[in-house]
């Protein structure tokens, strides 16, 4: 039987994530395993990704951000420069339901054509309408 190391995914190495901040910071991140270390350093701008055994460190790939593309940077500081202004025009609804019900209201929406934001300005509108008419029979006493 294997041993539980080769059955969690990991090998006989140490990898290691060393990233760099815009302000020179290093922050340094250990794995058993390259999967989860690959993961890691992706999601750095500035970093570097090692792999250690028996006291010898071994240099897999590096990257900075002068290695990312120039199309990659105009977007990213674009996100940046307009985040605010995003935040400030538009928002967003993070919820859940059930799947049973999600998958009935997709299929729904997908086999009429009909947008998801469609629905929320249908769903909002005739909640409204209730409100209003609800407070109107409250008023007139029925």
């Amino acid at each position: 039987m294997p041993d539980s190391k080769d059955i969690m995914g990991f090998d006989e190495y140490l990898y290691i994530v060393t990233a760099y901040d815009e302000d020179g910071t290093e922050s340094e991140y250990e794995f058993g395993n390259l999967k989860h270390a690959q993961a890691a350093f992706n999601a750095e701008k500035n970093a570097k990704l090692q792999r250690y055994k028996g006291g010898e460190y071994e240099l897999l790939e590096q990257k900075s951000e002068d290695d990312v593309p120039p199309l990659k940077k105009a977007r990213r500081k674009y996100e940046q420069v307009h985040k605010d202004e995003r935040k400030e025009s538009t928002g967003q609804f993070n919820t859940r339901l059930p799947r049973e019900d999600f998958e009935e209201i997709n299929e729904f929406l997908k086999v009429n054509g009909i947008p998801k934001i469609a629905l929320i300005y249908a769903g909002y509108e005739a909640l409204r309408q209730e409100v209003e008419r609800k407070a109107k029979e409250a008023d007139d006493g029925v």
